[in-house]
């Protein structure tokens, strides 16, 4: 009688039953009641209380904020109201509303069929309470970006690589959260991969975490990590991809993929990479180049995580150093995942059908748009909003005659960039070939604009380089300017540091700000500082004080921060 007592209260109404325990435990005496009374009461207790209840529950908090990239797989937050909260529901775009797992504390999985546009999407967090009242909260202008989640707790975490040491490569993880990164040093890494085996007749891999990039390969909500390994010109070092499935615990240090193509004699294989869901299977793949071969191999993602040898796609030109970087967006915003490339000195955009990129695909050199005649050597491609109209920009950097930044803004046609579409930022010192992270494109200030930071480790001050960061905040009109023009500069006062040796902006503390985190690669064993973002500026930014710093391992020469997670 009693469970059936209770489970019939709990269903009724959760906060009325507790409710009528604390009246026993504050001293009333019901041992003697008629049950059927209790609940004749209750009943009645609860209709009052529903037509006589019109507050509004309250969304307390939450990993999301308007005008963020989102770069997580999980919503979540808190709620609260006067009596007790029903349900949380979440909306993302058009879709339906979906209930989220808890209440006054909450999360959801985005699921992996979830189409998410490169900008201008929405996420309504609705909450009900017992009495029927529900409170409906918008964010609007949310970013796509990609999960970097490996732990699945909400939070961004940072991935760090030392690709220099000891030869071969090392790779750091460090969850994030809202205490922000606990680590000082690399040893305390929540994880950290080293090389697998090599085959049979090569040495070792080289430069292991060259380039890096997240996503989620199997679709199961947590960030993968996928590692490149580039051979730098040597018959026996190997060229690879490794593929290392995140968790609840975080990444798993055994990939569950790899595939080697080559040597660094005759191959670029993973000169570059990224990672989107080209055939809308809800699964993302991975894309990667060699700059050698002339191609670009995408290996569909599927619920296992161990990817096919074989290329399900691949993307083939007759132009020398063709992928040297390339990045995934939805370009024209019709929903599907498009590739934008470059050479040492050309870019070039090709677009998904719909269905993702068809077996074989050729792009000529006749539908190269060149970058600048002062570039000659492409060190880094971003894409964003730069003037908030809703469409992905191409943003590249590079050396030659002049080191220089160029914008190259969304036309809206089905030639997406061209040379008369286009502004220069101009008089970095740069040098950036050695550099793999030198620029980055995020709206650091939540005002809807994508902004651009660049790092100019090579700037120098009284002959050394110390190096220097620029912001160059987003705007609805862009003209030509020269760096000394940044809406702000920051310029390290320590010799040799290579301040800004690696870009990224990313919230390591959870209160939904994207903060700095830079490299100074310049002594051995290099380090990562953190600046957090406190005002959604960096105004108040001191060199030499940084909220949080890393140290590489010592003794090494790895170039510990020369790629970051971005």
């Amino acid at each position: 009688m009693k469970r059936i007592f209770l489970t019939f209260i709990y269903i009724l109404s959760t906060s009325l039953f507790f409710n009528c325990l604390g009246a026993g435990r504050a001293g009333t005496d019901i041992s003697g009641a008629d049950p059927k009374s209790i609940i004749d009461s209750l009943i009645l207790s609860q209709l009052f209380r529903a037509s006589s209840d019109t507050t509004l529950p309250t969304l307390d908090s939450q990993n999301i904020i308007s005008n963020m990239h989102l770069e997580v797989g999980k919503i979540i937050g808190t709620s609260s109201d006067n009596v007790a909260v029903a349900g949380v529901y979440v909306q993302i775009n058009s879709g339906g509303y979906n209930i989220a797992e808890g209440t006054t504390s909450f999360s959801y999985t985005i699921p992996a069929t979830t189409k998410l546009l490169g900008t201008g999407n929405t996420i309504a967090i609705k909450v009900i309470d017992t009495s029927g009242n529900e409170k409906i909260t918008n964010f609007t202008g949310i970013k796509k970006g990609e999960n970097k989640d490996v732990n699945g707790d909400g939070y961004p975490d940072l991935i760090v690589s030392a690709p220099r040491y000891n030869t071969d490569g090392k790779v750091y993880i460090f969850h994030g959260g809202t205490s922000g990164i606990s680590s000082t040093n690399t040893t305390s890494a929540n994880a950290i991969i080293t090389p697998p085996s090599v085959p049979a007749g090569y040495t070792n891999t080289y430069n292991f975490g060259n380039k890096f990039a997240t996503g989620d390969i199997n679709g199961d909500g947590f960030a993968d990590l996928i590692i490149c390994t580039l051979g730098a010109g040597d018959q026996f070092n190997v060229d690879g991809v490794f593929l290392y499935l995140g968790s609840s615990s975080g990444i798993l240090t055994t990939p569950s993929w790899k595939k080697y193509d080559g040597d660094g004699a005759t191959n670029h294989f993973c000169k570059s990479l990224t990672i989107a869901d080209f055939n809308n299977d809800g699964y993302e793949d991975i894309a990667v180049s060699d700059s050698n071969a002339k191609t670009i191999s995408i290996f569909n993602g599927n619920s296992s995580g161990s990817l096919s040898n074989t290329a399900d796609s691949i993307i083939i030109s007759d132009v020398t150093n063709f992928g040297t970087f390339i990045q995934a967006g939805d370009i024209n915003s019709d929903g599907n995942i498009d590739l934008v490339i470059t050479d040492t000195s050309y870019l070039y955009y090709t677009k998904n059908p719909g269905s993702g990129f068809p077996s074989s695909t050729t792009i000529s050199a006749s539908t190269q748009i060149q970058v600048s005649a002062n570039v000659s050597t492409v060190t880094g491609l971003q894409l964003g909003d730069v003037n908030g109209d809703g469409y992905l920009d191409a943003i590249l950097i590079g050396d030659g005659n002049f080191a220089e930044v160029n914008i190259f803004k969304n036309t809206k046609t089905s030639t997406p960039f061209n040379t008369s579409n286009k502004n220069q930022i101009n008089q970095f010192t740069l040098s950036g070939s050695s550099y793999s992270s030198l620029i980055t494109c995020k709206d650091y200030n939540l005002d809807g604009y994508d902004d651009i930071i660049v790092g100019d480790p090579k700037f120098a001050v009284s002959g050394l380089t110390n190096g220097k960061i620029y912001f160059f905040n987003g705007k609805s009109s862009w003209t030509d300017l020269a760096s000394s023009s940044a809406d702000l500069q920051i310029t390290s006062s320590s010799d040799r540091a290579e301040f800004g040796s690696g870009i990224s902006l990313l919230d390591i503390n959870g209160d939904n700000l994207p903060d700095l985190v830079t490299a100074e690669t310049g002594p051995n064993p290099g380090k990562v500082v953190i600046y957090n973002n406190t005002d959604k500026s960096f105004n108040s930014l001191v060199y030499g004080s940084p909220n949080f710093s890393i140290s590489g391992e010592s003794g090494s020469t790895g170039k510990f921060g020369l790629f970051i997670s971005r």
